[in-house]
């Protein structure tokens, strides 16, 4: 009986097992953190539609003709989306997307910089 040495998995397999584990476990984390968020803004967003069927039923109910009550809803609307709040989350998602035009930008110049280096494209050949 002699004595063989245990074959390990290659580093390829470990990596992927890796990958995994932390892929799906950053995912369950990611989930029940973002649930408490999820259920809190379903309430509210139920708790919106009541007001605003309350509201809306009370305004049809006193006699408000329908441009009176449509104007109302543009204003608060406008109001809402005024807010330093709601400024403050289109900016950043402005900036969010200008970073990511950017960076996508800079990856295609790249791509078409290494694609006319290539000695293997069928253009360079001719």
């Amino acid at each position: 009986m002699g004595w063989r040495p245990r074959k390990l998995p290659s580093r390829r397999v470990t990596r992927w097992v890796g990958f995994w584990i932390v892929t799906v476990g950053g995912s369950l984390v990611g989930v029940l953190v973002a649930i408490p968020f999820l259920v809190r803004g379903m309430v509210r967003a139920l708790e919106l539609m009541v007001s605003g069927s309350v509201w809306l039923a009370t305004s049809v109910g006193s006699g408000a003709d329908t441009w009176t009550i449509v104007g109302t809803i543009g204003r608060a609307v406008g109001l809402a989306l005024v807010t330093p709040k709601a400024l403050g989350v289109s900016g950043a998602l402005l900036l969010v997307g200008a970073a990511a035009l950017a960076g996508l930008r800079q990856l295609l110049d790249s791509e078409e910089r290494a694609a006319a280096h290539d000695p293997n494209r069928e253009e360079s050949r001719q």
